[in-house]
């Protein structure tokens, strides 16, 4: 499965393994981190700080925006550019109907 660039090992528990997965990540499941540790890059788009949160939306130039949930006092501005890190333990796929893969380690 590619990540991003990155390709992870996984065992699809589904059969037939499907082709194609969509990634599924929530929010406070994304960082900002340097363009060189990050899985995708891309501009923010939009920001909104909500007190003890902060919530940013980058356009990584995918599908779909990314959101991103970080800590109320974290000050970015649209237009920024930045690098975005998912961790790897909390990722969800989904097949081209939107039902939920289930994918193992091999």
């Amino acid at each position: 499965l590619k990540i991003a660039g990155q390709t992870q090992p996984v065992v699809a528990l589904a059969s037939p393994a499907p082709t194609t997965a969509k990634l599924g990540v929530r929010p406070e499941h994304v960082q900002v981190v340097d363009a060189k540790q990050a899985h995708c890059c891309g501009t923010i788009e939009a920001v909104e700080y909500l007190g003890a949160d902060t919530f940013i939306y980058v356009d990584c130039q995918s599908e779909d925006n990314v959101t991103a949930r970080l800590a109320g006092d974290r000050k970015l501005a649209p237009g920024t550019q930045v690098g975005l890190a998912f961790d790897k333990e909390h990722l969800h796929y989904f097949d081209a109907a939107g039902k939920r893969l289930d994918f193992a380690s091999p």
